[in-house]
């Protein structure tokens, strides 16, 4: 289905494509202000004033506006009759977004399949005792889903079989993607996990520049998807020299995110490294000093406006 000029996203939203297109939306709302009232109760709504509940309602009907022309045929027939764009977004993600993985009985006749079953289930004593016997299965790939023992581990939130995992793989291991470039510990920091995108970073650091097929880094992900604890931690371990512009976009969708999400000291630190990040391009093409809204800026000095706004102690 064609996508309208002025949608947000270069595929409309279908049964396969919602991880991505969550993330082009959020990032398009977010770079228009509009994000807000995406994630606004709604009961929320009924305590502004009356000029407040105007300027609510036309960024609500800007923002679901977006997600309506961002949808393909299915997705708009279950918010077609929706008003709040926070209702639409939330029935959309109940709908499309990919449920962990959960074998049914039969689904695989693989030497392998105990493995996943024990993990499904959460059962490391088992599967530790398939591993002993079978150790090269800690990198096999389920025959469906075409994930690893580790992957399905993190979706299913498994905390204490990643650990054992992790100890027992080598570190290339744990660089093992899926079919969309995504590695254990960008699940993990997109889940806003801590517990186990410390014990994945603590094996390897490497993992942390790998990135998905849209470009995105696992502290990227935990940006998008406002998990700021994770965003902390993998910020204290990544290199600065990773977030560089010769390194490519990273630094630069990084200051965006930390500015949108207000994080204005993380923000601030990173700048002062590197100033020209401010002026660089990010994964989207956007530059970070488009997140200082037109309004904090007098007439003509914005420049001058962020070069005092980071180094004001």
């Amino acid at each position: 289905m064609a996508v309208s000029a002025d949608a947000a996203v270069v595929e409309l939203l279908d049964s396969s494509n919602y991880v991505d297109w969550s993330v082009w939306v959020k990032t398009y709302l977010l770079a228009q202000d509009l994000w807000d009232v995406v994630e606004q109760d709604e009961e929320e709504e009924e305590e502004e004033s009356d000029d407040n509940f105007k300027a609510w309602r036309e960024k609500n009907a800007t923002a679901l506006h977006t997600i309506q022309i961002s949808c393909g045929r299915e997705a708009s027939s279950l918010i077609r009759n929706t008003s709040s764009a926070k209702r639409a977004w939330d029935t959309l993600a109940e709908n499309f977004k990919p449920k962990p993985f959960l074998p049914s009985a039969g689904y695989d006749k693989s030497l392998y399949k105990p493995l996943f079953d024990a993990v499904s289930r959460g059962d490391w004593n088992e599967a530790k005792e398939f591993l002993t016997l079978h150790p090269d299965a800690i990198r096999a790939r389920h025959p469906y889903s075409t994930n690893t023992a580790l992957y399905m581990a993190t979706e299913l939130e498994h905390e204490h079989i990643v650990e054992e995992l992790v100890q027992l793989m080598f570190e290339e291991d744990l660089e093992i993607t899926d079919n969309d470039g995504w590695t254990a510990l960008a699940v993990a920091a997109q889940r806003g996990n801590i517990k186990m995108v410390e014990c994945m970073v603590g094996k390897s650091k490497k993992i942390l520049g790998i990135t998905t097929n849209q470009n995105l880094t696992p502290i990227l992900l935990a940006s998008i998807y406002d998990q700021w604890d994770v965003v902390h931690y993998l910020y204290s371990v990544t290199p600065i020299e990773d977030l560089m512009p010769e390194k490519g976009p990273y630094g630069a969708g990084l200051i965006y995110y930390f500015i949108t999400g207000r994080k204005f000291g993380m923000a601030r630190e990173l700048i002062r490294c590197c100033p020209q990040l401010v002026l660089t391009k990010d994964h989207y093409g956007v530059i970070p000093i488009e997140a200082f809204r037109p309004s904090a800026f007098p007439s003509g000095t914005r420049l001058k406006f962020w070069q005092q706004w980071i180094y004001d102690s």
